[in-house]
């Protein structure tokens, strides 16, 4: 196509354009729309917005769900958008198994596609081509397939691949390579990263962010999480190795024969008959599991990275049957594992990886009423909980945080030391066994706002919260002094963090049909930005994130950015 921006959008603009707000689009198809496979409400919202940053000017958009959001179906919509405009799409996956996941997609919206993988063979003539990553990285290039769209599902697993980092340079390194690039749109659920280099900010220009899983669940879209801390192996002293633990010292640990006894005394009790699914550290940690669970009487399958596609598809719908109640996989299930039967996690492997940690317990919560599926219960061995906090304190950050957030320190959560049932850090009985825990003094907070903040955080945190962002507003300072005290409250309080874009709306009066406020609140964020980050603002997430949670749309382009930095200087 002559305009990429024009792809999704059907409006020709690029930023040094004038701009003007998008409308609802309305695409036609070849049949009635009505029998396609419709988008729930905030999946449409969330693709509406998609459009707007891409009318607005931007190529490369980072598109952040959590697991069992719909984000296949989504970017399916998307592609089917796409070719109505005549456009060309390249989707890419890092496993065999999400090629028939989204052919299967793309079928609901009467697309098919060419295939660009080992076993497959080419269809050239298809509009839509999905390809694995290995594929391109071993020598059957696309390059006879140029694409106007590329979508990278799973992008956590691809964007540091050799063929990715070609395809698409960082933009902190070349920031001249979005000229002649195509529209990128990354689809993730775990957008962190264990290596300090490797940031999602040097990638994308832009995030979109709406759902979290605590979200889903109060919409009912994912099944609730029950914690347990069951006894395993004394990991300190550990070496780490690429960000995470040394697998080879780490298997020693937890191959102990007490502690794979311990996993399926646990399960004994806390999980009988239960699809469970457990991951292990490594084959010869998976196959003691796997004969501590056959021995005593439980149906138990194991699948590794040498087993077979075949085979694999055997034992997973003898698991979804209920035929395997115990499901052990080493590196297998972590991703693209789509069996809504589960019902319990074992995490038999500690990890220092957010990212997986994320989608190994992402594999429990999707929802089956089929089956009564009312939650999912997370049996942790690997201090995991305690690492990283509960999935549904998760609430993604911005581009410009993504690389600080692997890891914060201890979460705001304890085990019970009588039956292992992990609770609130704030709560001084558990709600399983009755065990009441010694209380605790708190220190006072010393620091003027953040006592501003502790003084009303009484009354309602939500108002506080909206204080203290306001307070900050007026003194010039970085909104990030109150989402940073808030979320310090609320893990004391052993709450979820600061759902920032549902409580900053309309702060200080700031109204989000007045234009003059729109340009003074992006002003000063971007006179915060600028001291703060000294980078280039226009390709600051950071910034837009702000102004999209005080005013519910990102910031048009041109004269409301000119206005900004005149008022600025």
């Amino acid at each position: 196509m002559s305009n990429p921006y024009s792809l999704l959008t059907g409006v020709k603009s690029q930023r040094s354009q004038q701009q003007t707000p998008p409308t609802t689009i309305q695409v036609q198809s070849k049949r009635d729309r009505q029998s396609l496979i419709q988008l729930r409400d905030y999946q449409q919202q969330d693709k509406q917005q998609l459009y707007q940053l891409i009318q607005n000017g931007y190529k490369r958009v980072l598109f952040v769900a959590p697991c069992a959001y719909g984000k296949t179906i989504v970017f399916s919509s998307i592609a089917y958008d796409a070719i109505q405009k005549n456009g060309k799409v390249l989707i890419v996956v890092p496993f065999q198994a999400l090629i028939q996941q989204v052919l299967k997609s793309l079928a609901l919206f009467d697309l098919k596609a060419g295939v660009i993988a080992g076993g497959w063979k080419e269809d050239r003539q298809a509009t839509i081509q999905v390809a694995m990553r290995q594929t391109l990285e071993r020598g059957r290039r696309e390059t006879w397939f140029d694409p106007d769209l590329v979508i990278i599902d799973e992008c956590h697993q691809v964007m540091w691949s050799k063929w990715a980092k070609k395809r698409f340079p960082r933009l902190n390194k070349t920031p001249d390579s979005l000229t002649y690039s195509p529209l990128l749109i990354g689809f993730t659920a775990s957008p962190w990263r264990l290596s300090k280099r490797e940031n999602f900010g040097h990638i994308f220009e832009v995030q979109i962010a709406s759902q979290s899983p605590a979200r889903l669940i109060e919409k009912g879209d994912l099944v609730p999480t029950v914690y347990y801390g069951i006894a395993g192996a004394d990991i300190k002293g550990v070496k780490i190795r690429q960000g995470d633990f040394a697998i080879g010292e780490l298997e020693l640990r937890c191959n102990a024969p007490g502690v794979v006894k311990a996993t399926v005394d646990n399960y004994e009790r806390l999980c009988p008959q239960r699809l469970t699914l457990v991951y292990a550290v490594g084959v010869k940690h998976a196959q003691s599991l796997f004969q501590e669970f056959t021995t005593r009487g439980h149906p138990s399958a194991l699948v590794t990275a040498k087993t077979s596609d075949e085979e694999r598809l055997k034992i997973f719908d003898s698991f979804s049957q209920g035929d395997v109640k115990i499901l052990i996989n080493v590196g297998v299930c972590s991703t693209g594992f789509d069996r809504p039967e589960v019902s319990c996690i074992i995490l038999a492997r500690p990890t220092q990886s957010k990212a997986l940690y994320v989608q190994m317990i992402g594999r429990g919560m999707r929802l089956c009423p089929q089956q009564g599926k009312s939650d999912c219960l997370i049996l942790d061995q690997g201090g995991n909980i305690q690492r990283h906090g509960s999935v549904e304190e998760i609430e993604y950050e911005p581009l410009t945080e993504l690389e600080l957030s692997q890891n914060r320190g201890e979460s705001a959560v304890k085990a019970c030391p009588e039956c292992g049932h992990v609770i609130r850090l704030s709560q001084k009985q558990c709600d399983h066994c009755g065990y009441e825990f010694p209380s605790l003094e708190r220190p006072e907070p010393e620091d003027e706002l953040k006592l501003l903040f502790h003084s009303n955080a009484k009354k309602s945190v939500h108002q506080a919260f909206r204080t203290l962002l306001e307070q900050c507003y007026f003194l010039q300072l970085s909104p990030e002094i109150a989402r940073r005290e808030a979320k310090i409250f609320l893990q004391e309080q052993g709450l979820k963090s600061v759902p920032v874009l549902a409580w900053s709306r309309e702060i200080a009066g700031l109204k989000s049909e007045c234009f003059e406020d729109q340009v003074s609140y992006l002003s000063y964020l971007l006179k915060v930005a600028e001291s703060e980050f000294s980078i280039h603002p226009r390709q600051n997430s950071w910034i837009l994130y702000w102004f999209l949670a005080v005013f519910g749309f990102p910031p048009q382009q041109n004269q409301l950015w000119e206005l900004a930095r005149l008022k600025e200087e």
